[in-house]
């Protein structure tokens, strides 16, 4: 298991309001509950529009927009998520917890000074000593994981300011010393993190005990002590990156496209460009730096254009001829799975100048004429393609296949590369 995980739930908190604590209009709190129930059930495009249709009524809320905020970092919409998160601080500036959240999407943009920032203003507005620290070892291990044990080693020595006797800090000084290649100094801090943790009961400490006792083993086998870096990347516009002059907060700009890059492994990343007004899901967002398991991004829209486009990325190169064989397979396997007479499958190429593949397209013939139910859709477009020495292989869910809607999807997809990341 990648070490990462184990702090992966305090990354992805809600800070939530119950329902009694609210002062919302009756059409805003229903938004709102539903907005909740969405989030929780993981569907973040239909909740990120039920919070805007509660903000449409009460703009200045501080219990809907410190939800929101979560939901687009959880969409991966990371520019409205951090103009939301300082529209938020507009309003409610010694807030600990909206701090948190929107250096939480500073954190998945890994824009470190952006997010130190503002776990510092956390930490100046929490009484709670053990949560301003939680926000820095966090900040340090994605640092340290993404490459920067030496910024990583600044900021836990802050996490250790206000804490001295927090075991874990003392384990992740430890994993940043073990980068460095500082072997005595890594062994001596887990030590020193593990005999404190210890003495401890909470579910924390016991997290923190479990970390320190197998990085504590691999350096004593002098193993590497792995990373376990999120598998998505977003790098997001300068503009975002500082607090804006009070009563700006609005005035800041969205780009109109969002750029995505995904680790495939191997030092490469796979990066394609969307609309910003997609969500995108990516599985899994954590992994063992050896693993070659594909990586799956599904893009939705908000409602209002209804599709769904899944990507899988698989570290496998295959030639066309191998390309064309399985889009033909992929074709009459779901003629045979609709009960339909299993045809010539006409394939159509897809081309640019880093994706070359063949594609198809079918339709339910039960839906035709028929408003299709939630999660249905009436025709597919499936294909499979090589970029950059991967394969990938691509479903286009739509209630047609007009130009218009097909257009934005195929530009996506065309756009699609590889290229091996430099440090």
């Amino acid at each position: 298991m990648a070490l990462a995980r184990m702090f992966l739930p305090i990354l992805l908190l809600v800070f939530a309001v119950p329902a009694s604590a609210q002062t919302l209009p009756p059409k805003a709190q229903e938004s709102f509950d539903a907005a909740f129930r969405l989030n929780l059930q993981g569907r973040f495009g239909d909740a990120i529009a039920k919070y805007e249709d509660a903000l449409a009524i009460a703009p200045k809320s501080k219990e809907v927009l410190l939800e929101y905020v979560v939901a687009l970092r959880k969409g991966s919409r990371l520019q409205r998520s951090v103009k939301a998160g300082w529209q938020l601080l507009e309003i409610d500036g010694s807030n600990p917890a909206a701090w948190t959240n929107l250096g939480n999407t500073f954190l998945a943009a890994e824009a470190w000074e952006s997010a130190e920032f503002t776990f510092d203003k956390a930490a100046t507005y929490s009484k709670d000593k053990a949560f301003s620290v939680q926000n820095l070892l966090n900040l340090g291990y994605a640092q340290c994981d993404a490459g920067d044990p030496e910024g990583a080693l600044r900021v836990f020595s802050k996490a250790l300011k206000l804490d001295p006797k927090n075991g874990a800090t003392h384990i992740d000084i430890g994993i940043a010393h073990s980068r460095l290649g500082h072997k005595q100094e890594a062994l001596d801090s887990v030590k020193a993190g593990l005999s404190l943790v210890a003495k401890q009961t909470d579910s924390r400490a016991q997290n923190a005990k479990r970390l320190g006792e197998l990085v504590l083993k691999r350096l004593e086998a002098d193993e590497p002590v792995r990373t376990g870096r999120p598998i998505y990347r977003q790098k997001l516009p300068d503009s975002l990156a500082k607090q804006p002059a009070k009563g700006k907060a609005a005035a800041l700009e969205i780009e109109q496209e969002c750029a995505h890059a995904v680790d495939i492994g191997k030092g490469r990343l796979a990066s394609l460009t969307s609309l910003e007004r997609w969500t995108l899901q990516v599985e899994p967002a954590f992994r063992e730096s050896t693993s070659s398991e594909p990586v799956t991004l599904t893009f939705t829209p908000p409602p209002g254009a209804r599709f769904q486009m899944l990507i899988s990325l698989i570290d496998e190169d295959k030639s066309l001829e191998k390309l064309e064989e399985e889009a033909e397979l992929a074709g009459l396997m779901i003629q045979l799975q609709a009960g339909k007479k299993a045809e010539k499958v006409e394939l159509r190429e897809l081309t640019s100048p880093t994706v070359q593949g063949y594609y198809f397209s079918d339709e339910d013939e039960k839906l035709r004429g028929k408003e299709p139910a939630e999660g249905d859709y009436p025709f597919v477009t499936q294909g499979v393609a090589r970029v950059g020495g991967i394969s990938c292989t691509f479903t286009l869910l739509t209630f047609d296949i007009e130009e218009a809607t097909l257009a934005p999807l195929f530009a996506t997809l065309k756009g699609l590369a590889v290229k091996t990341e430099t440090k």
